[in-house]
């Protein structure tokens, strides 16, 4: 994940502003899909060109945003039911 440090207050101001607008319910998930699809939209089709290497690009990231989303909070989640339950193995 890039940690970057010069626009993060920016970038927070506008999420946070963003997620105070989610639907409260199972909605959320819509919404999400929808900002996620229309962010990567416009940073293909109007910041960058339609080509090849962009659409790598985006695909890459979106990998990337996963792998961090289940190292950061899915994998830890997952090693305290291991503890709490048991391992597959035992």
């Amino acid at each position: 994940m890039p940690y970057i440090k010069e626009k993060r207050k920016v970038f927070n101001t506008v999420i946070y502003d963003l997620c105070s607008r989610l639907s409260n319910n199972n909605a959320v998930w819509g919404e999400l899909n929808y900002i996620i699809s229309k962010l990567l939209y416009i940073v293909v089709y109007k910041v960058h060109r339609k080509c090849y290497f962009t659409f790598m690009c985006a695909m890459g990231t979106l990998v990337c945003v996963m792998f961090e989303f289940y190292r950061r909070w899915i994998a830890p989640y997952e090693d305290e039911k291991k503890e709490e339950n048991g391992d597959i193995d035992s």
